[in-house]
């Protein structure tokens, strides 16, 4: 049986060749959503490309395939899946009212 990483591995390779990254922003919704609910698996039924297209059924634990896209998603299109906030670390706010002394 493959491990987790493994399926993850294989996903992201699927989901790379067949999905455009607004393909992936869009089933990232539906695998959210279908995680959320406690679904147990996501179907992909049909893919389109250049020059075709191609139906079938392709099963894929939920958690598994929401991992894979989001670390394409960070790989594909880093400026979306940044922290709104920024990077926080080492700043700091003092309340204190009192000098700082160096």
């Amino acid at each position: 049986m493959a491990s987790d990483q493994q399926k993850i591995n294989y996903a992201m390779a699927y989901l790379r060749r067949t999905k455009t990254v607004a393909e992936l922003k869009v089933l990232a919704d539906k695998v959210a959503a279908s995680v959320l609910a406690d679904d147990d698996h996501v179907v992909i039924t049909s893919n389109s490309f250049v020059g075709g297209s191609a139906s079938g059924e392709v099963r894929f634990p939920a958690d598994i395939v929401g991992q894979a896209i989001e670390i394409l998603l960070a790989e594909l299109a880093p400026e979306d899946t940044q922290n709104p906030a920024g990077d926080v670390a080492g700043r700091y706010v003092d309340f204190s009212c009192n000098p700082l002394r160096v």
